[in-house]
């Protein structure tokens, strides 16, 4: 491990807790992927962390200082009780191969030992390559743990075909006329697993909001339909984003099996 972060005013006495452990690639995937989910369980009391890769911008494969306080931000409105990043090389360079990241992943499961991991499906949900280098190292990671007395289930984000055509509709109705971006994404999401497991977030759509809004630089620096849609308001965002929703990759459904 790199670095290790933590809320301040969450500890790590919480072994009794159900815990929820996320694996991402970069520090604001935990709130614009699946920041709802992660504030609805740890508003229930579960203890939740999340493993980034090691895809920052420093030599040391961590995020700007401006980026790491915005996710310390973003965390406590979560309520995300501590985070980890994956180390670089010996040499300094971010290995983006699956074996070396999935050692690394397993490594740090095997310290948290969560009952819960969430992920990016086989599209990295956006086609980014380091989202699709670390859902595929979890699932080779939480694969490996499958002879364990008890394995952790293993879920992937699953961006829901409504919410992006509701993205690209919005872009339309504002006159912007860069809509790529929201189609390449509807394409991904038409390509990814298939849904089994829905999560309603509308009690937390505000603090998932307002952990967005601590993403300063994230928001600058991303596409206009990003912020757009990230910056919602309240009522549309009930309406166009009132679930999340997940691929269950281990144990995988069964045919015949109810979805979640």
């Amino acid at each position: 491990m790199s670095h290790i972060g933590s809320v301040p005013h969450a500890g790590d006495g919480a072994s009794s807790l159900r815990r929820i452990v996320a694996v991402l690639a970069h520090p604001d995937d935990e709130t614009f992927i699946i920041g709802g989910t992660l504030a609805l369980y740890a508003a229930r009391g579960c203890d939740v962390r999340v493993i980034y890769g090691p895809f920052g911008a420093g030599e040391d494969g961590l995020p700007t200082p401006e980026r790491l306080a915005e996710l310390e931000a973003a965390a406590g409105v979560l309520g995300i009780a501590g985070w980890s990043f994956l180390p670089v090389g010996v040499d300094g360079s971010r290995a983006t191969d699956v074996e070396t990241l999935a050692d690394d992943v397993a490594t740090e499961l095997h310290r948290l030992r969560p009952n819960v991991v969430i992920t990016f499906d086989a599209t990295g949900g956006t086609g980014n390559v380091e989202h699709m280098a670390m859902g595929a190292a979890t699932l080779q990671a939480v694969g490996a743990q499958s002879n364990v007395s008890a394995p952790p289930r293993l879920y992937a984000a699953v961006f829901a075909r409504r919410q992006l055509a509701a993205s690209l509709r919005i872009g339309r109705l504002t006159g912007k006329q860069q809509t790529d971006g929201v189609r390449d994404a509807l394409h991904f999401a038409q390509t990814s697993q298939r849904p089994t497991t829905s999560i309603d977030v509308r009690s937390v759509l505000e603090r998932r909001r307002e952990a967005a809004r601590r993403y300063t630089t994230a928001l600058a620096e991303g596409a206009w339909w990003m912020r757009r849609w990230e910056l919602l308001s309240p009522r549309l965002r009930r309406r166009f984003a009132s679930h999340e929703v997940y691929s269950r990759l281990i144990p995988r459904m069964r045919d015949g099996e109810a979805g979640e």
